[in-house]
């Protein structure tokens, strides 16, 4: 029983709260005051019960980070755990509406906000969760961390290491160098330059036969001859010599990646030289790199508009079947339906298909001193990418039906299709055999009109382990990715920095927000400057570290000096 304000009422209690004294002079009074006091609280106990069980009944409400305020899987998700999820209707990848959310302190119980999880949760975004929560409530997501072990120790709360400050993503498909050089093998043989082995060698990489994978150690001297076979030959037999040998574009990474890797340099990366820790930006091996392309650039082999434009052109040239060869793609565009406009597809178009027209995908050129490969599309490791953050004001027990959720959601098959593509035979189609290939979105036109529209609500965080890369790629990119780029194969191609600052525990954000914008500009005018030739790349290298170092370069040397070393962490090992 309850009183009106809502605590339990025993009959010890309201002998002691009413005076009703067990003896025999008050037992009369006594017993009359608890009469009086029982009819008084009966109706309004009979009330509270009521109410906590409609309450205990009531939709828990959730408000979740997702541009489609009517998503399918929403309605889904509230039927199963009987919760009412409210979308802000924000894209996570719209930074102003982002940025404007999170400085209102508008941030939703769940959401991918791409900021750093310690900034996060130090800024009063977000808070933290403990890792035997996610054991208890979230037990399929649990075993997946514990096939990348790194998701315990990515986004650890440094102040307590029983805590995440998010829930980390895997992307396995990421945990490699999976960009290559591509060319058309058809337009290298019409110059007189066949690739040797490929046709013994080659793996398909898509259904129609355009796209291929040769592993091959490619010297960087018969990778220049061809370049300049297809600036002097005629390619593509039109009778005139308008091929762009190399294509490229106003960015440092995409389009170079492969080139400077082979000078053993990873972009936004640092390494050993001589003992001594130098980032990218400084590396004596970018100094040779700058070298080497402008004498590309010198030749003609290179793009000669590459600095005044955007990868949106560079993929218009490509379209348009006057470029020769690039590296400014991945891996898994091969045959997806949605990159058929992008390299390496758009290298051969559709009518060709099936008259010999093929592109090669071929992991970077061997360079001067043997190496062969470039950076890992994600850095360090598989793990830690695209986290997923809990709002500070979200209760310990709202955390716990979150991660309820996520162990659905995330944590099976079924839920991951629905929570990233929406319901299949509405909102997609098997590519083939169910649950066992991609599911491809159908056009808005093509889904029933008794369903809502929208059907996935995002995809963060990312848990494409290796097993569900079946999912989002064409079955034999997939099975690629399985057998090449996940296993040792693809592993020796990539490069990765010495040190990083996994766990956010240096001064390096801080530094990097007072220096960085003035050691980018450096960096960009030399770069692009050295290539073009308006300056001297062996000249004037010496000055330009000097004053890139003076401008902050070596608070950022020292603030990495303190970080993990990544060949230790991918060990699991924290080593300084």
């Amino acid at each position: 029983m309850k009183c009106r304000h809502g605590h339990s009422v025993t009959w010890k209690t309201m002998k002691t709260v009413h005076g009703a004294v067990h003896d025999g002079r008050h037992f009369r009074t006594g017993l009359t005051l608890l009469m009086a006091a029982m009819l008084l609280a009966a109706p309004a106990a009979l009330f509270a019960s009521g109410d906590e069980e409609a309450a205990a009944d009531e939709p828990m409400k959730i408000t979740w980070m997702s541009r489609y305020a009517d998503s399918w899987a929403f309605e889904e998700i509230e039927a199963r755990f009987n919760v009412d999820i409210e979308s802000n209707g924000i894209f996570e990848n719209d930074r102003e509406k982002r940025e404007l959310m999170l400085a209102a302190g508008e941030q939703p119980d769940v959401g991918h906000w791409w900021l750093v999880p310690i900034d996060s949760y130090n800024d009063g975004s977000s808070r933290s969760i403990p890792k035997d929560w996610i054991r208890q409530y979230a037990p399929n997501i649990a075993k997946m961390n514990d096939l990348y072990p790194l998701t315990w120790t990515f986004a650890e709360n440094p102040d307590n290491r029983d805590e995440l400050l998010a829930i980390n993503g895997i992307s396995a498909n990421t945990d490699s160098s999976i960009m290559a050089i591509m060319f058309r093998t058809d337009w290298a043989a019409n110059v007189g330059m066949p690739v040797p082995g490929y046709e013994e060698n080659k793996r398909a990489l898509d259904k129609w036969g355009r796209v291929y994978h040769y592993e091959w150690a490619m010297p960087l001297e018969w990778y220049e001859d061809l370049l300049r076979a297809f600036r002097d030959g005629d390619p593509d037999g039109n009778g005139q010599n308008d091929t762009i040998p190399f294509s490229a574009y106003n960015n440092k990474g995409w389009p170079f990646r492969l080139l400077y890797g082979m000078f053993g340099v990873s972009d936004g990366g640092n390494r050993l030289v001589d003992g001594e820790l130098v980032t990218w930006e400084i590396d004596p091996g970018m100094r040779d790199f700058l070298i080497r392309m402008n004498q590309w650039y010198e030749e003609g082999l290179i793009d000669q508009e590459f600095a005044t434009i955007d990868r949106t052109k560079a993929w218009e040239k490509v379209a348009q079947g006057v470029v020769g060869s690039a590296a400014h793609a991945v891996y898994n565009y091969a045959g997806a339906d949605y990159a058929l406009g992008r390299p390496p597809n758009s290298f051969v178009p559709d009518e060709e298909i099936g008259t010999g027209a093929e592109v090669v995908m071929i992991p970077g050129p061997v360079g001067p001193t043997g190496i062969q490969g470039g950076r890992a599309y994600s850095a360090v490791s598989a793990v830690g990418n695209y986290s997923l953050f809990i709002g500070s004001q979200v209760s310990d027990e709202k955390l716990k039906k979150i991660l309820e959720i996520l162990n659905w959601t995330h944590g099976t098959d079924e839920g991951f299709i629905y929570f990233r593509y929406g319901k299949p035979g509405a909102h997609c189609d098997w590519e083939g055999e169910p649950w066992d290939s991609a599911c491809i979105l159908r056009d808005a036109t093509d889904i029933p009109d008794d369903i809502s529209a929208h059907g996935a609500i995002g995809a963060y965080p990312v848990y494409l382990t290796a097993d569900r890369t079946k999912f989002f790629l064409p079955r034999v990119v997939a099975d690629f990715y399985r057998d090449w780029v996940l296993a040792d194969s693809g592993q020796q191609y990539t490069l990765r920095p010495h040190r990083w600052d996994i766990l956010n525990e240096t001064g390096l954000a801080d530094v990097r927000a007072r220096v960085g914008a003035t050691l980018e500009t450096l960096f960009n005018e030399f770069f692009f400057k050295a290539i073009t030739g308006d300056i001297d790349a062996a000249a004037d290298w010496d000055a330009y570290v000097a004053e890139w170092r003076k401008a902050g370069g070596d608070q950022i040397i020292a603030e990495l000096q303190q970080a993990p070393i990544v060949s230790e962490f991918r060990q699991g090992r924290l080593t300084y």
